[in-house]
């Protein structure tokens, strides 16, 4: 899942540009690709943090036969900052957190967001990002599109193909 909001605050360049277009180029490279599982691609929209839309989006879950194995939120993504790790709801460990190309990610842990939902209702949720500094410049002057570089846009959508196709 990514984000697609904005607010008052501006467009969300680190929260929401960067990790939809992560989402858009990896649709496009995994186009050709036939897992023998389903893939989802969400994009989340409102009017900043996308809770109702997160919210309304695990409510369908429940009602569908197919067992989700996990969710992935991308969040703070593409900026090239420094090394993709995962956050996770009081570092919580989950069976994908111990094959690769999870293994290597550091976790860290995740404070309340709508994920807290997603864990009530035993599906894993995990939120994939690039910037531990980025979480500090959300909704501030260097949330930029300045800040999002070609390369770690890039190596999310190659790790994100990595981890689908392995």
């Amino acid at each position: 899942m990514s984000r697609l909001d904005s607010s008052w605050h501006g467009a969300h360049y680190l929260s929401a540009v960067g990790p939809s277009t992560v989402s858009y180029h990896l649709m496009q490279v995994m186009n050709e690709e036939m897992p023998d599982y389903t893939i989802r691609y969400v994009f989340l929209n409102g009017n900043g943090d996308s809770r109702e839309a997160s919210d309304d989006f695990l409510e369908r879950l429940a009602g569908q036969k197919e067992k989700v194995e996990t969710v992935i939120m991308l969040d703070i993504l593409g900026t090239g900052d420094g090394p993709l790790y995962v956050r996770t709801k009081g570092m919580k460990s989950y069976p994908v957190l111990e094959r690769a190309p999870f293994a290597e990610l550091e976790v860290r842990s995740l404070a309340s967001s709508p994920g807290d939902a997603y864990d009530e209702a035993g599906i894993p949720y995990l939120m994939l990002s690039d910037s531990l500094e980025g979480n500090w410049h959300v909704f501030t002057e260097k949330d930029t599109f300045e800040r999002l570089s070609e390369d770690g846009l890039t190596g999310a959508v190659d790790w994100m193909h990595d981890w689908l196709t392995d």
